[in-house]
């Protein structure tokens, strides 16, 4: 009986701190939009100055920022962005590729395309799809 009451608690307590957890994420969700964009902007500008080991820091932030905020198509663009600029060796056009996976980001994010977007879902098979040709496995 005693261990019954102590599974309840239990249980309520957790019922709690997954509650306030929710709502955490989802106020931090709420501002993360500006972040997103400037994570784009701060992306796309270390491109521009060729530094390679910025924008892999700055694609993998993406990478995990975006997909516990909502955001699992610009996490899973970012990601394969960061396998690309990791593995420049494997493809041949190389700054073609890459400005399709900022492209990609850049439509994602101006439309909204949350979740399990058609549209984005089409644009990552596409990003997919560069990857196998060049041999890059996205993990």
């Amino acid at each position: 009986m005693a261990d019954n009451k102590r599974n309840k608690d239990f249980d309520a307590i957790v019922s709690r701190l997954v509650a306030k957890a929710d709502v955490a994420m989802e106020t931090v969700a709420e501002g993360y939009d500006d972040v997103l964009e400037e994570s784009i902007a701060a992306l796309k500008q270390a491109l521009g100055d060729n530094n390679t080991k910025d924008a892999i820091k700055i694609a993998y932030g993406i990478k995990g920022a975006a997909g516990s905020l909502g955001w699992p198509l610009v996490s899973t663009a970012a990601g394969y962005l960061r396998h690309v600029l990791e593995e420049q060796e494997k493809v041949e056009k190389i700054d073609e590729t890459i400005a399709v996976h900022v492209h990609t980001l850049e439509l994602l994010f101006k439309n909204q395309m949350k979740g399990d977007h058609p549209e984005g879902i089409q644009l990552i098979k596409n990003l997919f799809s560069l990857l196998e040709k060049y041999n890059i496995t996205p993990s």
